[in-house]
C-alpha cells in the first residue's frame, strides 16, 4: 500500500505554493521525497496523510462529561452535540472563537480521564484541503 505524506504550509496553498512530500511504497520507508508544485504531487496513493504545521495548532486537556461521546451509529446529531460540548470546555482557552476553530479528539476517547483535544484555524484548513482535493 502506497501512502504520500504532504506538508502543508503555514500560509495555505495558491497556485505558487511549493509542498514537501514523502512517498512510500511499503509504509515502511521513503521511496522519494521532494518540494513540487501543488499540480506536480504524485497521484493515485492508496493513502494520503496531510501534516498541520505545528505552529498551527493549538492542544488542550479536557474532561468530558459522562455521555457526551457517541454511541454506535448515532449520527450527525452526536457529532453536534459532542462538538458543543467541546465549545463549551474550550471557550476561555481559545484564542479565536470557538466556531471558527476546527476541533479533533485524540484517539480511543475514555470519558474516565482527560483527554486531548487539538484544534486549528477551520477555514486555513478546509481551504487547504479543498485546494489539494481539486489538484
Amino acid at each position: 500500500m502506497s501512502t504520500l505524506i504532504i506538508t502543508l504550509p503555514h500560509n495555505g496553498i495558491d497556485s505558487t505554493a511549493r509542498l514537501e512530500y514523502v512517498l512510500s511504497t511499503d509504509g515502511l520507508s521513503v521511496a522519494t521525497h521532494d518540494t513540487v508544485g501543488l499540480g506536480l504531487l504524485p497521484k493515485s496513493q492508496d493513502e494520503v496523510v496531510v501534516v498541520v504545521p505545528a505552529q498551527l495548532l493549538s492542544w488542550h486537556r479536557v474532561n468530558l462529561p459522562p455521555g457526551s461521546l457517541p454511541r454506535g451509529i448515532a449520527g450527525e446529531r452526536a457529532t453536534v452535540r459532542l462538538r458543543s460540548i467541546l465549545e463549551g470546555l474550550l471557550e476561555d482557552d481559545l484564542l479565536d472563537e470557538p466556531a471558527t476553530v476546527h476541533l479533533a479528539l485524540q484517539p480511543k476517547v475514555n470519558v474516565d480521564a482527560a483527554v486531548w483535544v487539538v484544534g486549528c484555524d477551520r477555514s486555513w484548513l478546509a481551504s487547504a484541503l479543498n485546494a489539494l482535493a481539486d489538484s
